[in-house]
């Protein structure tokens, strides 16, 4: 039944159109088209504006964001390049002062040294410690030796013997230390020579 009435109504719009002289069909054909297209680019224009404002937040934040980072990114940039510059100066001044301490070190072997302290020493003497001794300014490495004696002869004989070390260039033991007879402790300093 809804098929014959939208078939009816198109037959009838097509009649009543027969009517109209041959102009007055075409302006109203041309009005038809018009306010199709009006229609239809009012809605898109509607469309757009609608979407332009709910779209306008989220520009902004981007744009708000894309700056930010922006201005992060020559900040870092910035940053770096400097602390890239220090970063080189530093090295070039550590490589400096490295350089300057092995030409005024002297070269030893500690176990060699250790050695030659066992190598001197007797049954009668002690060593308890070995200490090195680095003093501001000083030249020559000097190290401490801790120990006690069973007598101050024994003593005596042993900063003999450091003192005639082919390694140590001087040995010796404060008048304090050899104040005891027996079982003396005593803290020997002794330099060790530059090779």
């Amino acid at each position: 039944m809804r098929r014959r009435s939208v078939s009816h109504s198109l037959h009838l719009k097509k009649i009543m159109s027969n009517l109209l002289p041959q102009e007055g069909r075409k302006k109203i054909y041309k009005e038809y088209w018009m306010r199709v297209f009006s229609v239809w680019a009012l809605l898109l224009a509607g469309a757009l504006v609608t979407v332009s404002i709910l779209f306008f937040p989220t520009y902004i934040l981007l744009s708000a964001r894309v700056a930010s980072i922006n201005t992060n990114e020559e900040n870092e940039q910035a940053s770096t390049s400097v602390s890239y510059r220090d970063v080189k100066k530093m090295i070039n001044e550590a490589n400096t002062y490295a350089t300057q301490l092995d030409t005024q070190s002297t070269h030893f072997d500690i176990a060699e040294i250790i050695a030659q302290l066992d190598k001197e020493s007797s049954p009668e003497i002690l060593v308890t410690g070995v200490s090195l001794v680095v003093a501001e300014g000083e030249e020559n490495t000097q190290l401490q030796v801790r120990g006690v004696a069973q007598k101050r002869d024994d003593l005596a004989k042993y900063v003999e013997r450091l003192k005639g070390n082919p390694y140590f260039s001087e040995a010796k033991v404060p008048v304090a230390d050899l104040a005891q007879a027996k079982d003396s402790h005593f803290t020997a300093t002794i330099v060790v020579k530059k090779k």
